[in-house]
């Protein structure tokens, strides 16, 4: 998928800005030169990246280094603001506490080098699951892989979301997450309430605002303990190594703090409309990957504790989902694009009606 914005960018000035910001602020270093590798639209339709080569020469002689440098969309985005020194923050909180995001090397809130803040990682190599079409489903190198490597795969990644969730806020360490509608699960859905108005012009379909209603109505109570919240939990935001383990876990722009099953939902709901749309079985899709009971039990040993009400928060993940393609189709209309698939996503999924009459 193409990150849309309402704007294009000059990714040459980009480059210069952003060599300048390496000759002031790397001091030890002559001769920097910044080229792009590639420029990388990334999945979610959001911000932007660039694959990039930096060379200098340092007492140790010539060197490079792979970097990914990201910035929010050139003019109106899919979400009304993008602080990247909230995403640095959270990764590096991440890495401290044993989750491998990537390491960050800078980050500058002043647009004056780049036209934007941005903020620049290590780049790490690996392969990533393909959720677009053709997905890791039906094709490519995780569908070849052996049900052995395919399970290895799936415990580690089921293993580092359960990691992420069990990041406490101790002493108030997520506190730089905090939702301004307020703490936990009530915070977090006000905080999508408002988005989907923002995204929709404050027209919301009906239908979603009678699911967002259920969500209310229906929060789990008590309300499980809160941790750190990735925001986009998938297979496609994790780059494994030719052992099928995880190396860098990527893309922290709607991180929060929340129950970890909050994570486990929206991966358990973008893994369900993935079956669905293969017309594959709902608890695995491939050989290799073990059934909904026994992911939830490991899963819950790992985090540390029992985990419940999944089907609640399958919901609350589609309507985020939904919410955010209503503003991705508003952005394509700005930009003209009337004929993209987007338009015929329907904003949410028929088979949640199945979870909220199960979960009421």
């Amino acid at each position: 998928m193409s990150t849309v914005s309402s704007a294009d960018r000059d990714w040459q000035a980009v480059l210069h800005g952003f060599q300048r910001w390496l000759t002031e602020h790397w001091p030890t270093a002559d001769a920097i030169t910044v080229t792009m590798a590639d420029a990388v639209r990334t999945n979610g339709f959001s911000s932007e990246s660039a694959l990039l080569n930096v060379s200098w020469r340092g007492a140790e002689g010539e060197r490079s280094r792979g970097l990914v440098l990201r910035l929010p969309p050139a003019g109106d985005g899919v979400f009304p603001s993008y602080d990247l020194v909230r995403q640095a923050r959270t990764m590096e909180l991440a890495r401290k506490n044993g989750v491998p995001a990537p390491e960050i090397v800078a980050v500058e809130e002043d647009p004056e080098y780049a036209g934007a803040p941005f903020l620049a990682m290590e780049l790490v190599s690996g392969r990533i699951p393909a959720d677009e079409a053709p997905q890791y489903c039906v094709a490519g190198w995780l569908y070849q892989a052996t049900p052995e490597q395919q399970r290895v795969l799936y415990d580690e990644f089921h293993d580092m979301l359960a990691d992420i969730g069990a990041i406490a806020d101790a002493h108030g360490q997520l506190s730089f997450l905090y939702r301004r509608q307020g703490p936990g699960l009530a915070g977090e859905l006000e905080w999508w309430a408002d988005y989907l108005s923002w995204a929709t012009d404050n027209a919301p379909p009906t239908e979603m605002v009678e699911v967002l209603d259920w969500l209310r109505e229906h929060r789990p109570d008590p309300e499980p303990p809160a941790g750190l919240i990735w925001g986009d939990a998938r297979f496609g935001n994790v780059i494994f190594d030719d052992g099928f383990r995880v190396r860098a876990v990527l893309d922290w722009e709607m991180a929060g703090v929340g129950p970890a099953e909050v994570d486990l939902g929206w991966s358990f709901a973008i893994r369900r409309s993935i079956q669905r749309g293969n017309n594959l079985p709902l608890d695995a899709e491939l050989p290799g990957f073990p059934d909904r009971g026994r992911t939830l039990e490991r899963y819950a040993r790992r985090l540390g504790r029992t985990v419940d009400s999944l089907d609640w928060y399958e919901v609350f993940a589609m309507l985020r989902m939904g919410a955010t393609l209503k503003s991705l189709s508003r952005l394509l209309v700005q930009r003209g694009i009337t004929d993209h698939i987007v338009h015929t996503i329907p904003p949410l999924q028929d088979w949640i009606y199945e979870l909220m009459e199960r979960a009421s």
